[in-house]
């Protein structure tokens, strides 16, 4: 079923390629992501049980899981990016992971080995820049060591979270990591904290001027009892006098003389190079903003957890629609539910709707293409998903393309009827336990007789769709499916909002006054949370700062047009195509986006890449699944749409001919032409479109 170097396969949709290296907790290769056409990293269980250079046998399984929540909710540009979970097709299951591929990195101390000190505090204050991020998520490390640390192209990448912890979980934690780098409280019972992770930092840091550990490791209990007792002599070293304090004070013996936290550390390491503290990046600053600690859901949370467990433990499934207001946290919702079935063994399938016609098209083509590379489809039901999904045949296949024939043709109806129940029934032979995710439901219009037919599979298989809408734009869905679960989300309570507030900005977070500040302005809306938050970090240019100054009175007069605008005014050049693509959906195609970007051009950007990377620094565009560029939130999208600059109907035209040019023979985009070339105008092509779609349907 794949072609690969392990001993033992993934899935079908990751193609195993060389081994790249190991890690405590498993072994990490380069892959192929049949899905998507990238390579990506894949890490799996390794059959050694040690972690080297420590005695510690560690539950591998658990950790990798553990691994993979912990980085499933961090978004830091200087911390490894995860996208998948899974179990392999061995006997045993062996857990994997996917992770962004790093092309040629090399470890901190490689990278800084020959470099002039300034190139060698940069990196060390990016790594301090992540372990800022994940001790506010009140998230340690616990195995910080040099190759846990890579660095591809001047740019720091934390990696290897398998032994990490939360803070409530430390006075409790057992021994761990690996022995060159654990602190002396650590090696001596007591409980790991922020300034344990920060010695592993001056031990590196000290490796990487000294060129050498601060104790000799030939004899094992020698260098313990150096490690305990005996204080680093940084006098004697050939090394920046203004260095020596720095390092004396991160190794020092008793945790309390250390610097108390990795912000503190990099303002000693910048007051002792005299180098200006970094500025905060949008990067950074936007990492603490969109991930956040999630808050304030726990019980729906528990109550879509308790249908998860359902269908793990082999019982029938159901149907959970959520909704709520826009910006309410629903996306944030539906994560957390996808992180915990993907590591319990669960098949997890996602569909997202946009506003325009073919939506519904769109959600069943992003399921089954997923489903295609998972599970096996029968021939007969292959013919009839072929019309939806053009390169199933490359998708069922192992590496030579299946040769699926034509479904005999039907009239209207009866066709509508026959793919219905050709995706339905593709489901009727998994075994394996299923959640379906599908968002912004309220676009895809005719989505309940879909989701009417699948209620029927829910009953008699492991099958769980969560979908969720907001109930303004479609308040009759509920109605529309009986026996469907229905959970609405109010707005964050007053308690959630300070939660929340710390999380992303620390102690000052909880201050009476910011909070008060964001209770008023937001009234629980978390899109409007963040919102204020970043605003006000501009304003102050840094979230450290913010709860140094007088607060305004209120933030944004205009409401959503306000926060647009700001946005914008951030990538003025971006706009001309960004409003194309705003017309075009909320979702990216980037065969539609080249086309349009032929036609305006980029400038002043080089490439449309240096765009859409400007647009997601800005927080206008983001990254979902590694793979799939979308507005960040649908109400920017909305907003853009409000304020547009260029004629609407000239902007459907635009976006109609560059569909054209991407796709000139794909007559599933024909309902979608014929909406564009209306909206455009011009009777003369909506109805040849209208025609081929409805030949097509």
């Amino acid at each position: 079923m794949l072609q690969q170097t392990a001993s033992a396969p993934t899935s079908g949709r990751y193609r195993l390629m060389e081994r790249l290296g190991g890690g405590s907790t498993g072994e990490v290769y380069r892959a192929y992501d049949r899905l998507t056409g990238q390579y990506i990293a894949l890490k799996r269980v390794s059959t050694s049980t040690k972690a080297p250079g420590w005695e510690e046998t560690v539950d591998r399984r658990f950790a990798i899981a553990r691994e993979f929540e912990m980085l499933a909710s961090l978004r830091h540009p200087n911390i490894i990016g995860v996208l998948d979970y899974g179990f392999d097709l061995s006997d045993d299951k062996h857990p994997y992971f996917i992770m962004t591929l790093l092309e040629e990195p090399e470890t901190l101390l490689e990278a800084a080995r020959g470099q002039p000190t300034a190139v060698q505090v940069d990196l060390l204050l990016q790594l301090l820049q992540a372990l800022a991020y994940v001790h506010r998520r009140g998230i340690l490390h616990r195995d910080l060591k040099p190759g846990n640390v890579l660095v591809e192209k001047g740019v720091v990448k934390l990696l290897d979270f398998g032994l990490a912890l939360s803070s409530d979980e430390t006075p409790h934690a057992e021994v761990g990591g690996t022995l060159a780098y654990i602190a002396p409280e650590v090696l001596s019972g007591q409980a790991p904290s922020v300034v344990s992770d920060l010695y592993a930092v001056g031990v590196m840091a000290y490796e990487m001027f000294a060129g050498q550990h601060p104790f000799l490791m030939e004899d094992t209990t020698e260098f313990i009892n150096n490690l305990l007792y005996t204080p680093v002599d940084t006098g004697l070293l050939l090394i920046d006098e203004r260095l020596r304090p720095l390092l004396g004070g991160l190794l020092a013996k008793k945790a309390e003389e250390r610097p108390p936290s990795a912000l503190a550390a990099m303002a000693a390491l910048c007051a002792a190079t005299h180098i200006p503290l970094p500025q905060e990046t949008v990067a950074i600053r936007e990492s603490f903003l969109q991930a956040a600690r999630f808050v304030g859901r726990e019980r729906e949370l528990a109550q879509l957890n308790a249908a998860l467990e359902s269908i793990l433990q082999g019982g029938s499934g159901g149907i959970w629609l959520v909704t709520g207001e826009s910006g309410v946290g629903k996306s944030r919702l539906l994560d957390e539910v996808r992180t915990r079935a993907l590591v319990k063994g669960a098949l997890v399938l996602r569909g997202d709707a946009y506003d325009g016609a073919g939506a519904l098209d769109q959600v069943g083509r992003d399921i089954i293409r997923r489903l295609a590379v998972s599970a096996s489809i029968s021939p007969e039901n292959a013919s009839v998903l072929k019309q939806l999904v053009p390169d199933l045949g490359a998708l069922m296949g192992s590496g030579t393309p299946l040769d699926i024939p034509d479904a005999p043709p039907l009239e209207r109806e009866a066709a509508r009827q026959r793919m219905y129940t050709a995706i339905a029934n593709s489901f009727y032979t998994l075994e394996q336990p299923v959640l379906i995710l599908v968002e912004d439901v309220h676009w895809a219009r005719g989505i309940s007789d879909i989701l009417r037919l699948m209620q029927n599979v829910t009953r008699q298989r492991p099958v769980l769709i969560i979908a969720a809408y907001r109930d303004e734009e479609a308040p009759e869905l509920a109605q529309q499916i009986p026996g469907a679960h229905f959970l609405r989300l109010e707005r964050l309570p007053e308690a959630a909002i300070g939660e929340l507030s710390r999380s992303m900005l620390g102690a000052i977070g909880q201050q009476p006054h910011v909070v008060d500040l964001l209770q008023r302005e937001t009234e629980g809306n978390a899109f409007f949370l963040v919102e204020v938050v970043r605003a006000l970090a501009e304003d102050a240019g840094r979230l450290d700062d913010i709860g140094t100054r007088t607060l305004p009175e209120t933030v944004f007069a205009g409401g959503v047009r306000r926060i647009v605008e700001r946005r914008l005014q951030r990538v003025p050049e971006a706009r001309p195509l960004l409003e194309r693509a705003a017309v075009a959906g909320r979702y990216l195609d980037m065969n539609l986006m080249q086309a349009l970007a032929a036609h305006l051009g980029t400038a002043p950007y080089a490439t449309l890449d240096d765009w859409l990377n400007d647009c997601a620094n800005a927080a206008v565009l983001d990254l979902q699944d590694c793979c799939r560029w979308r507005f960040s939130h649908d109400k920017l999208r909305e907003g853009l749409l409000e304020t547009l600059r260029t004629p609407l109907p000239q902007l459907h035209a635009e976006v109609a001919a560059a569909f054209e040019a991407a796709y000139p023979e794909a007559s599933e985009y024909a309902a979608l032409l014929a909406e564009h070339w209306r909206a455009a105008g011009d009777s003369e092509k909506e109805g040849y479109y209208a025609a081929v779609g409805g030949g097509r349907a």
